[in-house]
């Protein structure tokens, strides 16, 4: 077989890369070079600081991270996800926290301090040992074990000795199973009300009424209307939220005109604000006591109870015509 020009450049190539190391400074830098070149995976090449073989680059920026940073990874990740506007605030600053645990130019007091913060905006709660430090799902909206299932990193469980294990709070085991609290499970099955759904220009029309999305300001705007920073992310998140349930309501009866829909009081359209008083009323008391039965002759714990008030205390907001 003949030896193409293009077959000897690639051998040279080849051969100088073994004769000399590589050094780039980034991947970045790498992976461009290597497009062009091709570089043998035995070569040894230096990224940054570090020297290795090229053929075990990939290999090295896809190793898993572990211990804390793998937890400030996952929760990085599902931030996004986080809708309720107080429980992604409350999951960025178990983010911000995690971070300093996990910086080891932060001093052991300045992380204890932080530890407390978690602790004392009830973010953070422990097993009956201590060896697991678990999240505050409700507050957050994270699953509980996302610090470790088996056991939590070493930087969060010396940040909470440090602090104080008798100091933070136990996991209550009073905990309601969110199937229990379905509408199909909290309603009777007479309690239905046949919705008119039809599709109107950047939203839905639902009974008579129009719900349609937003216009999201900038943010320097907001803070001209709100007079600081978070508040104005705050709004910024409610108005996000609101345009995202008008997005997937309007795309789930798409192709619906009549559905049979959950109804506190059947047969009573929101179309008027007596009405929109009485069907938020009647769907907070069977939210609210759906909740209490589920504890049976058990007692709910203190945040458990402030639920149940708070879901009755939302009777008293009152509607505009």
């Amino acid at each position: 077989m003949a030896i193409t020009p293009g077959d000897i450049r690639a051998r040279f190539q080849m051969a100088m890369d073994r004769l000399y190391e590589l050094e780039f400074s980034d991947k970045e830098a790498f992976d461009v070079y290597n497009a062009q070149h091709k570089i043998g995976p035995k070569t040894i090449v230096t990224i940054g600081n570090k020297k290795m073989k090229a053929g075990d680059v990939d290999k090295e920026d896809s190793k898993k991270l572990s211990g804390t940073a793998d937890r400030i990874d996952k929760i990085e990740k599902q931030l996004d996800s986080i809708e309720d506007i107080d429980q992604r605030e409350n999951a960025e600053k178990l983010l911000e926290v995690l971070k300093k645990l996990n910086d080891s130019t932060v001093s052991g007091e300045d992380k204890k301090a932080a530890f407390g913060e978690l602790v004392e905006l009830g973010l953070v709660q422990k097993n009956a040992s201590g060896s697991k430090i678990y999240v505050n799902a409700e507050k957050t909206g994270l699953f509980y074990k996302i610090l470790g299932d088996k056991s939590s990193p070493k930087e969060i469980t010396d940040a909470a000795s440090n602090f104080g294990l008798d100091d933070i709070p136990k996991r209550s085991v009073n905990v309601i199973d969110k199937k229990a609290m379905t509408g199909a499970k909290i309603f009777d099955e007479n309690q239905k009300s046949i919705v008119k759904f039809k599709q109107v220009d950047n939203g839905v029309s639902i009974d008579g009424v129009e719900y349609t999305k937003q216009e999201v300001p900038s943010l320097e705007k907001m803070i001209e209307i709100y007079g600081n920073e978070k508040e104005a992310k705050r709004a910024i998140l409610a108005i996000e939220k609101h345009n995202k349930i008008i997005e997937k309501t309007s795309q789930a009866f798409k192709d619906a005109s009549d559905v049979a829909m959950l109804s506190a009081i059947p047969d009573t359209p929101p179309t008027t604000p007596e009405n929109r008083k009485k069907l938020k009323d009647g769907t907070l008391d069977i939210v609210a006591d759906g909740f209490a039965k589920q504890f049976d002759d058990r007692k709910p714990s203190k945040e458990q109870q402030q639920i149940i008030d708070d879901l009755k205390s939302l009777k008293n907001i009152s509607f505009s015509s």
